[in-house]
């Protein structure tokens, strides 16, 4: 039986190409904080390539990050602003060997980087992988490199059995190659859930396509010992509530001086789907002191003693509340 399952047709409804579950919800979630999860992260997230003279520039005049210091072997949380200041989305930034740079994530973000690369005139090469979209419809898979995440306080011991030998600690996004299973795979420190720290390590790793088997079988072989869990798509996304993260906040994109570039985008993007409810009017999302506030939605109002199964709280779309996210923007 082969360990590696590539992605089969999306039920309707369903935004993930992994199985929901490969033990339950519950042992899934609880491994991380006890022994280890590994998620597949190999087919859900689009791979933008950017190389060329302007593409730090392209990066920087996109974005609200700080590029000082930033180059080779360094990672950070890329956060893509409208002219406004106003988020559209946020990506993972590689800065790869051969000054190239790797933009991994939800497709918003990366459309309106290639926009502004097309109407700006920068000097820039570009490279794409769509991952799953919101209509379920998958790109090419496999894509040219898989990804894992694996999570956990016994994370250490698993990689270190796994190379054969001690596996020097990969600082918080900072980016080191590794050898599992005799393949060289990169790492980046990078913590779904809980804090990052010795006792929580969590990694990325990721390689070519055509070493994804021979990498499975030996994470999972060496993580047996330790507890090693492999985890679905459920108990994926709850890990996002435990990190803190909003992966997919309306992007700042509804603008009347957005209308053009709306009208560009493909009928089966993300921005298409917010669209088609009528989310034209947006509360702007804007990067405050460090911090992306975000709209959480409108205020929930009852009249009279809500009870189970008898009353639904009242819906008033006039007023609105703002909630902050401690999530750094550079």
């Amino acid at each position: 039986m082969k360990l590696l399952a590539h992605p089969v047709p999306v039920s309707p409804g369903s935004f993930s190409p992994y199985p929901r579950f490969h033990s339950n919800w519950r042992d899934e979630q609880h491994a991380w904080a006890t022994t280890a999860v590994l998620f597949n992260q190999s087919w859900h997230m689009t791979d933008f390539s950017l190389s060329g003279p302007d593409a730090l520039r392209l990066l920087s005049d996109t974005s609200t990050n700080s590029y000082e210091n930033f180059g080779e072997g360094r990672a950070k949380q890329y956060l893509a602003v409208n002219h406004q200041g106003h988020v559209i989305g946020d990506e993972i930034l590689f800065a790869m060997p051969g000054g190239v740079f790797v933009v991994v994530g939800e497709p918003p973000a990366l459309n309106w980087l290639e926009y502004q690369a097309r109407i700006g005139g920068y000097d820039v090469t570009i490279q794409r992988e769509p991952g799953l979209t919101s209509t379920g419809i998958t790109g090419s898979t496999p894509k040219s490199l898989f990804r894992y995440e694996i999570q956990g306080p016994n994370t250490q011991k698993i990689l270190d059995r796994a190379a054969g030998a001690k596996v020097e600690r990969v600082k918080f996004f900072g980016l080191a190659d590794i050898t599992i299973g005799g393949h060289r795979v990169h790492a980046l420190g990078h913590t779904m859930a809980a804090a990052p720290g010795t006792e929580n390590t969590g990694l990325e790793l990721f390689g070519p396509e055509e070493e994804h088997e021979a990498f499975l079988a030996a994470i999972l072989a060496a993580g047996e010992e330790f507890g090693l869990v492999r985890g679905g798509a459920i108990s994926y996304n709850s890990a996002l509530a435990e990190g803190g993260w909003v992966p997919a906040p309306l992007p700042a994109i509804f603008g009347d001086d957005l209308a053009e570039y709306r009208e560009g985008l493909a009928d089966d993007t993300l921005e298409g789907v917010f669209g088609s409810f009528g989310l034209a009017r947006q509360l702007p999302l804007r990067c405050h002191r460090g911090l992306v506030l975000h709209s959480v939605g409108p205020r929930l109002r009852s009249h009279g003693q809500i009870r189970p199964r008898l009353h639904r709280p009242r819906l008033r779309s006039s007023r609105w509340r703002r909630s902050r996210v401690a999530r750094r923007c550079g």
